[in-house]
């Protein structure tokens, strides 16, 4: 049986000082059966010359200034000519050599694969987030499972049409949310870790960050019709405390 192509994707802007490392764990992989795909969004910081000197890694790449992360994210979908495709963020590198191997190996005949993911601030481990863990009846309360630990099949995800690009912060969560809804979607989740990830992006910011994305969490269950309100939706930082270690 022929293991499925994994296309990578990996979104960056003015990223030359983590880049580097983030490419890096992509050459390593044990298995070779994927693609790496690299969408810039214009970076000015030397970001361009640590792609020059990768470029034995990448198979493909563009820099073009877009809208924002969600923009970019979907023009490495429309690229993606995998079977399957994973995000590793331009902070963010595979938790070890064998990530690629063990997808192709675990995620079978389903439509995703569900693994875990380490949340790091520098080097020291501050939250493990399992898929494991995840129900659907958490999207009710804004949870959901680790996006960066999810992979998914492309022409799935092109079918629903990528990612809502009219949120700024909380377009994986629509996404993974209309993906669980609809009625051929299946799912393995497994507690390996696939990606290891620094803190400080967007949906960790402050209060009127959080503002922000639980009110597009809000509007994205009311468009796809499960009910759910305000308070519901900030008690979902409780089942977070259980993530800390």
């Amino acid at each position: 049986m022929t293991k499925p192509l994994i296309s990578i994707v990996t979104v960056c802007y003015n990223s030359k000082n983590t880049l580097g490392k983030t490419i890096q764990s992509v050459a390593q992989q044990s298995s070779k059966d994927f693609e790496y795909i690299l969408i810039d969004g214009g970076s000015t910081d030397g970001t361009l010359e640590i792609i020059e000197q990768n470029r034995e890694v990448i198979s493909s790449w563009i820099s073009e200034p877009d809208s924002g992360i969600y923009e970019a994210m979907n023009k490495g979908l429309k690229m993606a000519s995998g079977e399957y495709i994973i995000y590793l963020n331009a902070n963010d590198c595979f938790a070890n050599e064998n990530v690629i191997s063990f997808i192709t190996e675990q995620i079978g005949n389903n439509t995703a694969l569900g693994m875990g993911v380490e949340i790091y601030k520098g080097e020291q481990l501050k939250r493990k987030y399992s898929s494991t863990h995840f129900r659907y009846w958490m999207f009710r309360f804004g949870h959901q499972p680790p996006h960066p630990g999810f992979i998914c099949k492309v022409d799935f995800l092109k079918e629903l049409n990528g990612f809502n690009e009219s949120l700024q912060i909380a377009g994986d969560f629509d996404l993974l949310l209309r993906c669980f809804k609809h009625e051929d979607f299946k799912w393995k989740s497994c507690e390996e870790v696939s990606i290891k990830m620094q803190t400080g992006g967007v949906s960790d910011g402050g209060v009127k960050q959080k503002q922000v994305m639980n009110r597009e969490i809000l509007r994205s269950l009311k468009k796809n019709q499960i009910y759910s309100n305000t308070l519901f939706i900030w008690s979902k930082y409780l089942i977070k405390i259980f993530q800390f270690l």
